[in-house]
């Protein structure tokens, strides 16, 4: 029997990392994402979080220091990380490094891994237990009288040629942490995104989308990525090098506002709104006639009317615009939802002012436009390239489509309606 060979699209492969890689820098960046969310919090003590600045994370506190994060990973089958492994060695020695060079900057380091931190024995392995025994003796050299572990201290000082007295003064501010086991760090977060308040009724799979997103953030913030303009004419400014170190720096910077922006857009695209009638998209309502015949109709102004072909046409290049960003299904369900919302409010107000036999567009317009501005503030966060004049602009979109009206209604002449 004759065995064809393998494919090797459809064998896995015995040697490539790369997918453990990326779930560690993924493990990283969910870190990251865990501690924004507590940006969301009134009781926050964080003001600001970096991703690969100095640290693995940097937090900035509302005190103005710092705390400088180590994530460290590693398959559960190693078991937890003992004192003296070069990987704990390496960053107990970035923390003194940034002892020495933003000296009384930081209150706190910590060390997070999945794989928990060896605590078998009251030993000069277990870190745990050593690092409380500093504490315990305020960094003085008496806490080696109950366990031993200079020799650990006298690698640290030399690799960081900072005296001991200066190694055990850092190591006072040295916490250790367990997170959550690299299957399970996406859960974990989701759950955290959960206990916001006003998220706590949310599906768990549009929780676990936004958890999704924000580490999607975290990594880019932790890439050299920029998306300013400004790096394409940086050479233009006085002191180019200067404003390139800020760029970069703002880009790994997450805020409150970005965290709340990426949380609430993945959130609201869950109760989009829906039209029972198909929305074309491919097929706007191009044409002015109709909405200049009604707009007359209910007694609106000229300039009225060249504001509203303004703002129609503007909001017509917005939805182009999404529509090579996005693709058309997702500029589809954002176009839905915006008609469904415009056009409500439009109803809404329209029974309220409508005036039987009298013009009574001028008053059903400033109604309108109030009631938009008042509710613009649901959908800014959402769509953070769609200002208020885009919601207007769909008003006389709609307006065009006969879906909205500025007096009664009335029949359409054809050489109109054509």
């Amino acid at each position: 029997m004759v065995h064809e060979p393998p494919e090797p699209d459809k064998v896995p492969d015995r040697i490539d990392k790369g997918d453990d890689v990326q779930r560690r820098f993924r493990y990283q960046a969910a870190y990251a994402a865990l501690l924004s969310t507590d940006l969301l919090s009134q009781n926050s003590e964080f003001e600001e979080i970096f991703c690969e600045q100095h640290e693995d994370i940097l937090v900035r506190r509302k005190d103005k220091t710092f705390e400088g994060v180590q994530v460290k990973t590693r398959e559960p089958r190693l078991g937890p990380f003992r004192f003296g492994e070069p990987e704990i060695m390496r960053s107990l020695e970035r923390f003194i490094e940034c002892e020495k060079d933003f000296p009384g900057k930081f209150s706190r380091y910590a060390i997070v891994s999945n794989c928990g931190f060896w605590e078998g024995k009251s030993d000069s392995s277990n870190m745990v237990f050593c690092l409380d025994l500093v504490r315990k003796h305020g960094g003085s050299t008496s806490c080696f009288s109950e366990v031993d572990f200079s020799k650990r201290i006298e690698e640290l000082s030399e690799a960081t040629q900072s005296d001991s007295s200066f190694v055990l003064q850092a190591l006072l501010k040295v916490r250790t942490q367990q997170y959550a086991d690299l299957d399970r760090f996406e859960v974990v977060l989701a759950d955290a995104i959960a206990r916001i308040p006003e998220n706590s009724d949310q599906r768990y799979d549009v929780l676990r989308k936004a958890a999704d997103e924000l580490i999607g953030m975290a990594l880019k913030a932790a890439s050299l990525s920029h998306e300013s303009p400004k790096m394409s004419y940086i050479a233009l400014f006085e002191n180019p090098e200067k404003e390139a170190i800020d760029l970069t720096i703002q880009e790994k910077r997450l805020t409150s506002e970005k965290v709340k922006r990426i949380v609430n857009q993945v959130l609201n695209h869950a109760i989009l709104l829906q039209s029972q009638e198909p929305v074309g998209i491919l097929n706007l309502p191009r044409g002015m006639k109709k909405m200049e015949l009604k707009m007359a109709m209910g007694g609106l102004s000229a300039g009225n009317m060249d504001n509203a072909k303004d703002l129609k046409y503007s909001t017509i290049v917005l939805l182009s615009r999404w529509t090579h960003m996005y693709g058309t299904t997702e500029t589809r369900k954002r176009y839905e939802h915006l008609r469904v919302f415009a056009r409500n409010v439009c109803q809404e107000e329209y029974d309220s002012v409508k005036i039987p036999g009298s013009p009574f567009g001028d008053k059903l317009l400033k109604e309108v436009r109030r009631r938009l501005q008042d509710r613009y503030s649901e959908i800014k966060h959402t769509y953070i390239d769609f200002s208020y004049e885009h919601l207007v602009g769909i008003v006389w979109m709609l307006t065009e489509e006969c879906k909205v009206w500025w007096s009664e209604e009335f029949e359409i002449p054809e050489v109109v309606a054509q």
